[in-house]
């Protein structure tokens, strides 16, 4: 039987969001560096995605440990604009019931709202990191 309870924070997010409980912090974790590079198989609009997401947030919060959390980000959006465009043209019922770009739509809704919060890509989310001293927009 594994552990009971939530599942631990990360050491990173509790610096982020800060430690008022003043539990010990593991400092002995690995820090993730590098700068993370748009992959070249993204879609135009992933990569339109990708640079806003980049130029949007602090420089240093994503390392290139993040490409592939923040590549099925861009995406989940591309997916989603392609769904939504088909049904704008389409429209949302067939005659065999609801049309099967609805459901990549909310599919691909439920994808971007996951991945945006475990990414900080909301406004909850930022709400809920502090940025240490020196690194901020």
């Amino acid at each position: 039987m594994g552990k009971r309870g939530p599942k631990p924070l990360p050491t990173t997010i509790k610096l982020l969001r800060g430690n008022p409980s003043n539990q010990p912090l593991n400092d002995k974790r690995p820090i993730a560096g590098g700068t993370p590079t748009c992959p070249a198989w993204l879609p135009a609009y992933g990569k339109q995605v990708w640079r806003r997401v980049l130029g949007a947030m602090p420089p240093g919060i994503y390392t290139s440990a993040d490409v592939d959390i923040l590549a099925a980000y861009c995406q989940a959006c591309v997916q989603h604009k392609l769904a939504v465009e088909r049904l704008e043209e389409e429209g949302y019922f067939t005659a065999s019931g609801v049309h099967q770009a609805a459901w990549a739509v909310s599919n691909a809704s439920n994808t971007i709202a996951k991945l945006g919060s475990l990414l900080g890509l909301n406004p909850s989310a930022r709400d809920q990191l502090k940025m240490p001293n020196g690194l901020s927009r």
